[in-house]
């Protein structure tokens, strides 16, 4: 990132510019605001497609959260199928975010001394 005075350097080059310069002024901002955004979101890393048959970044299929946690796979099953615990379904699988397997659970923990 530029110190703070390299932006006051731009503003003042800015104002000194004919109105014919601002055209392509405008376009080298848009092209660095462009840079700016791809970064921000990191493009490359949400296009990358999981191979056939592989769960979705931080998502397990419903046999893996069972044995991940414990808890038995028609706890989870039926606890998707009524809505309280988030799922994501593609295709015909079922897969559930790590996140929300994690929420659900800490949800059920006892509050007891």
């Amino acid at each position: 990132m530029p110190p703070p005075g390299e932006f006051a350097e731009l503003q003042a080059r800015i104002r000194e510019c004919t109105p014919e310069e601002v055209p392509a002024l405008l376009g080298q901002l848009e092209v660095l605001r462009a840079t700016a955004w791809a970064r921000l979101l990191a493009i490359r890393e949400r296009t990358q497609v999981p191979e056939r048959g592989s769960a979705p970044a931080h998502c397990l299929t419903m046999p893996r959260a069972a044995e991940q946690t414990g808890i038995n796979i028609n706890t989870l099953r039926e606890a998707g199928r009524r809505g309280q615990l988030p799922t994501v379904h593609i295709g015909r699988s079922v897969y559930v975010r790590e996140e929300s397997l994690e929420r659900w659970v800490a949800a059920r923990e006892s509050k007891r001394p």
